[in-house]
C-alpha cells in the first residue's frame, strides 16, 4: 500500500509505502520508505500543473511554487515571471538598451528583443537598427 501528499509550501509531492503492522484485531499504518518529487524544469504551482514563462531565460527554469524565473528573462523582457514587454524606446537583456534615434516616428519605435527600428528609418539612415548613414 502507498499513498501520497501534495506539498504546496515545498512545491512538492511526498509518496510514501509501506505495510500494515500490529497485534491482534488490526494494525495501523507504518512508513517505511518515502520519496520526493519536485516540478520538473519549466513547471510549477500546485502538482507542478503549471508552465514557467516562455521568456524565462537561459533553460526556462523557474521557482517551483512561484513561477518566479530563476535564470532572468529573455531579452525584451522584464519582471519575476517575464511577462512584462520592455517599455517603447527600449530593447534587448534587461531592457537596457535605447532604440536607435534615427528610427522613423515621434517615439523611436523599435524591437523589444532585437532593436530593429519597427517603422523603418529616418531619411539618411539605413540597416536594421537604422546605425548606417548612406
Amino acid at each position: 500500500m502507498g499513498g501520497g501528499r501534495w506539498e504546496p509550501r515545498r512545491g512538492r509531492l511526498m509518496r510514501w509505502w509501506g505495510c500494515h503492522g500490529g497485534g491482534e484485531g488490526g494494525g495501523r499504518w507504518e512508513p517505511r520508505r518515502a520519496e520526493l518529487s519536485e516540478c520538473q524544469t519549466g513547471r510549477y504551482g500546485n502538482q507542478c500543473k503549471q508552465s514557467c514563462s516562455a521568456t524565462c531565460g537561459g533553460d526556462n527554469s523557474c521557482d517551483r511554487i512561484n513561477g518566479a524565473c530563476i535564470q532572468g528573462c529573455d531579452p525584451g523582457y522584464l519582471g519575476t515571471t517575464c511577462g512584462i514587454q520592455c517599455p517603447t524606446g527600449k530593447y534587448g537583456l534587461n531592457c537596457s538598451e535605447s532604440c536607435s534615434p534615427n528610427c522613423r516616428g515621434a517615439d523611436n519605435a523599435c524591437n523589444h528583443e532585437d532593436g530593429t527600428c519597427t517603422n523603418g528609418c529616418e531619411d539618411g539612415y539605413r540597416g536594421d537598427r537604422c546605425d548606417t548613414g548612406r
